[in-house]
């Protein structure tokens, strides 16, 4: 069975975090001045993918309290955003660019990450 781990991370532990990992995926969220900040971005196979589907932003909204799931929950979304090209390939680079610049931003009235990671779990056999 495939599962995901969801935690949620301060800016400086992102980086490091993808780094690690062949495949997870993360939101970023913060409340602009103006207006709601978020973004979606799927890594797989060291290739970012930046995802703009608000099908996928509702589905997290509901399971974001959760810290352990079924990787169900979320891989039909990026799949579903992935195949009616409801992405943005985008460099690391821009990643960290945004990050830095949240960081900097003192009118925030709120900012999280929440980071999925996926991974095989093997229950008991029956």
């Amino acid at each position: 069975m495939e599962m995901y781990y969801q935690q949620a991370l301060q800016p400086s532990e992102l980086l490091p975090a993808i780094s690690n990992s062949g495949e997870c995926f993360f939101v970023i969220r913060a409340e602009l001045p103006i207006r709601q900040y978020q973004i979606a971005v799927y890594l797989y196979d060291d290739q970012f993918f930046l995802l703009q589907d608000d099908r996928l932003f509702d589905q997290i909204e509901q399971i974001s309290s959760e810290t352990l799931g079924d990787e169900e929950e979320i891989l039909p979304f990026i799949e579903e955003a992935l195949e009616e090209n409801h992405y943005l390939l985008v460099e690391k680079a821009f990643i960290r660019l945004d990050l830095s610049t949240l960081q900097k931003m003192t009118d925030l009235t709120s900012f999280d990450i929440l980071f999925y990671e996926f991974f095989d779990s093997w229950g008991e056999e029956e």
